[in-house]
């Protein structure tokens, strides 16, 4: 019963919220993959979720984590 609800709270938060890749994380701040395997290690900076093997990036935090470095972030509303 309780996993059933941890499935279904990660299904809501994957349809409301884009998952990026350590290559698209990379690609969207400029910071290589190699950095951010590391702090990945060390569990630092830029949040990650692991889902098995696979990690993941949620694009809402890693915006988050380019203004708080003083990045201006765009969005592609904007």
């Amino acid at each position: 019963m309780m996993m059933r609800m941890i499935v279904s709270m990660l299904v809501l938060e994957r349809m409301t919220n884009q998952w990026l890749t350590d290559a698209q994380c990379s690609s969207k701040t400029g910071i290589p993959t190699g950095t951010l395997r590391d702090w990945q290690f060390k569990k630092q900076n830029i949040c990650f979720s692991r889902i098995g093997r696979l990690v993941r990036y949620s694009e809402a935090e890693v915006e988050a984590y380019l203004q708080s470095q003083g990045v201006e972030v765009q969005t592609a509303a904007q």
